[in-house]
């Protein structure tokens, strides 16, 4: 009921456009995150198994505070172009950053980035994103930092790509990719 309580909660990334109304601010809690809006756009990316909780400011102001009794508030203000991130494991906010809109919230455009990312972080975005699971046939013999960007492409393209660079054979049946490296 968003008519006197507008609170979303959230488990995974989302892009928010908030509509202004000063006598019912938009909140999202994001696990041990809180986010308040009153008329902006933002990103929060929030997946239980992340380490952190990332919230990006497009447009407007929030808001952003831990969500948690236990602890002392902490309370961030971001203006636009700002980013802050929460690391779970300490219960503490890095310090507020500028960020790429289009590494942020490219994925709503279709856009897929990977700036230096590991093997496990490759695999897990592109298992999010095409809704996949992947299983390594064998141990990858070097390690990983790719860096690339892919506009509405499939599974199959990028998976030529990353095959190429990487060395490595995949195959795909039906939702589970395998991978042996050469």
């Amino acid at each position: 009921n968003f008519e006197n309580n507008r609170t979303v909660l959230l488990s995974g990334e989302a892009f928010f456009e908030v509509a202004k109304d000063s006598i019912h601010p938009f909140r999202v809690v994001a696990g041990q995150v809180m986010v308040t809006a009153l008329g902006t756009s933002f990103n929060i990316d929030s997946y239980d198994e992340n380490k952190k909780i990332n919230v990006a400011l497009v447009t407007g102001k929030v808001l952003v505070k831990n969500n948690q009794d236990s602890l002392p508030q902490q309370e961030f203000f971001l203006n636009p172009g700002q980013a802050i991130s929460y690391q779970k494991q300490n219960r503490n906010f890095t310090e507020i950053m500028p960020f790429s809109h289009d590494r942020i919230t490219g994925w709503k455009d279709g856009i897929l980035f990977f700036d230096r990312d590991d093997l496990p972080t490759v695999m897990r975005k592109l298992e999010r994103w095409f809704a996949v699971d992947f299983e390594l046939l064998n141990k990858s013999p070097h390690t990983w930092r790719y860096t690339s960007q892919f506009r509405n492409q499939n599974l199959k393209n990028i998976l030529e790509s990353l095959s190429y660079s990487q060395n490595f054979n995949y195959e795909i049946k039906g939702k589970k990719v395998y991978i042996k490296f050469k």
